[in-house]
């Protein structure tokens, strides 16, 4: 008896079923496949809207040789912690800009907003920051004294 009490109170302290994390390949491939994209070259000119993407990501999408190694040149180009959060072309190359720009943006604003929207926020802060602050290409002004 003291062995199956022993048992209970065990599986009763391990944590339960956790779910495989979302990886940024898999949003890749699924943009990938959604989408139908042949070239990495041209993700900015392709106009898409979010309806042709999947609700939920699979794992471990079944991609043909050339998405595949579609999916491999863009995450190897635009690589950054941001991609996961990507649901169009257009906005994987936005992840890459915005993570340049804002590198400490919290995982539950890039979930709550698109990346558009908040690559649209960020730059348009950034010219009004700019200019509160000396540029800084001029040397420092010294007072003689």
């Amino acid at each position: 008896m003291a062995l199956l009490a022993m048992l209970k109170a065990s599986r009763g302290r391990r944590p339960g079923h956790q779910p495989w994390p979302r990886t940024s390949w898999a949003a890749v491939a699924a943009i990938v496949r959604a989408y139908g994209l042949l070239e990495a070259d041209h993700l900015e000119e392709t106009t898409h809207d979010l309806a042709s993407f999947p609700d939920r990501l699979s794992l471990c999408p079944l991609l043909t040789p050339v998405q595949y190694q579609l999916t491999q040149a863009i995450i190897n180009r635009y690589d950054n912690p941001y991609l996961l959060y990507a649901r169009t072309p257009a906005e994987i190359v936005l992840s890459h800009r915005l993570y340049q720009c804002r590198p400490d943006l919290e995982p539950t604003t890039l979930t709550a907003a698109p990346l558009s929207a908040l690559w649209r926020q960020a730059a348009s802060a950034a010219p009004a920051a700019d200019s509160q602050q000396p540029p800084t290409d001029t040397p420092p002004r010294h007072r003689h004294v």
